[in-house]
């Protein structure tokens, strides 16, 4: 049972990752700050602070959702629920989103229960020192957003379906849409802390993966962008047969 566990977490794991983004290779969304323009992005730069404040860290080990510009953590214990972490994102619309979920480091990360963070937040706003028609400027931000449902392995996940049914391409190039690049630049650094004859060939093989996806992303070569976009269509037609 243990054993199956850890593989279900690795291919959770694995699936979630290539899906979207990550922060590793997309610095900007855990050294950042939130960047929507106008009274909005104020807001967010308030909230982002008072965050920070309360103890809300960085981390480069997250998912970039779409126009996701930042996102930081913060432990919880002893939620009956049986989350332990909660991950707020902001993004570039104007948007906030607090999500209740299993710790990053746990193997039911993506498999495990998740909660919409509103409350969570509105609580933090409450005992800060803003006053209380900021804190509701803050909070009409929150929004719901279900991206973290499109990193799940479920049936229910009209993306996963799209995925088994052609699961070898989309697999390998996904693979290399979300993979090469961080692969080239480790490659690439090793080459250079390790003095010998053969680095320039190493370099030069990493670099041209790292060129690759560079090609790939000027291209617009984006399997996961298409998966949502289509998540989003089979959404619609849904909601009009309801």
């Amino acid at each position: 049972m243990q054993i199956k566990g850890l593989y279900n977490s690795v291919l959770d794991n694995l699936y979630g990752s290539m899906m979207f983004a990550n922060a590793i290779t997309h610095p900007k969304a855990w050294l950042g700050r939130p960047k929507a323009e106008g009274a909005e992005g104020d807001l967010q730069n308030i909230l982002f602070n008072e965050l920070r404040d309360y103890g809300f860290k960085r981390t480069p080990f997250q998912i970039v959702f779409p126009k996701q510009t930042v996102g930081i953590i913060y432990p919880i214990k002893d939620d009956p629920r049986g989350v332990t972490e909660a991950h707020v994102r902001f993004y570039s619309t104007g948007e906030v989103h607090c999500e209740l979920e299993v710790g990053r480091y746990d193997p039911q990360h993506y498999s495990g229960p998740r909660y919409d963070g509103k409350e969570f937040l509105e609580n933090i706003l409450e005992e800060s020192e803003l006053v209380i028609p900021t804190q509701q400027k803050i909070l009409d931000l929150v929004v719901d957003k279900d991206y973290s449902y499109l990193c799940a392995r479920i049936d229910e996940n009209p993306l996963y379906q799209n995925l088994k049914s052609r699961a070898v391409g989309t697999f390998a190039f996904m693979l290399y849409r979300h993979g090469l690049g961080t692969v080239g630049l480790l490659g690439g650094l090793t080459a250079c802390a390790t003095p010998s004859e053969a680095n320039p060939a190493i370099f030069g093989f990493f670099g041209c993966i790292a060129l690759m996806q560079a090609t790939g992303e000027f291209l617009g070569l984006n399997i996961a962008g298409h998966q949502v976009d289509l998540y989003h269509e089979v959404r619609k037609i849904n909601q009009s047969s309801d």
